[in-house]
């Protein structure tokens, strides 16, 4: 997955709809959050879903993930995880004050 501003993007939109085409998702962001995610419409030869993956061992698919994250440039990988951070609730338990006290938490 590659991860782009929108100011960069504009300008070659029409490369990015080109590897969108071919399966690779972009995902487009503004002010470091994402806001729009360019994909295929048909399905991807390359699908590397956990579905279509059950032959493979987790190790592979860390291994895999972990090489694919090496092609990444430093800026791609913090936009990837900002892009992960959106994903994750927004709420938070609610925990009374007292709960959080290190005198509290180790009774």
């Amino acid at each position: 997955m590659k991860t782009i501003d929108i100011n960069q993007a504009l300008p070659q939109l029409k490369e990015l709809l080109e590897i969108a085409a071919t399966g690779e998702e972009i995902i487009i962001t503004k002010n470091n959050k994402p806001i729009v995610k360019l994909t295929s419409i048909q399905p991807s030869s390359q699908d590397n879903s956990l579905s279509n993956n059950f032959d493979e061992t987790l190790e592979d698919l860390i291994k895999q993930s972990s090489e694919q994250d090496q092609q990444l440039t430093p800026e791609e990988r913090t936009q990837n995880w900002l892009a992960f951070l959106e994903t994750l609730p927004k709420q938070t338990a609610n925990l009374p004050n007292e709960a959080l006290h290190r005198d509290t938490m180790y009774d």
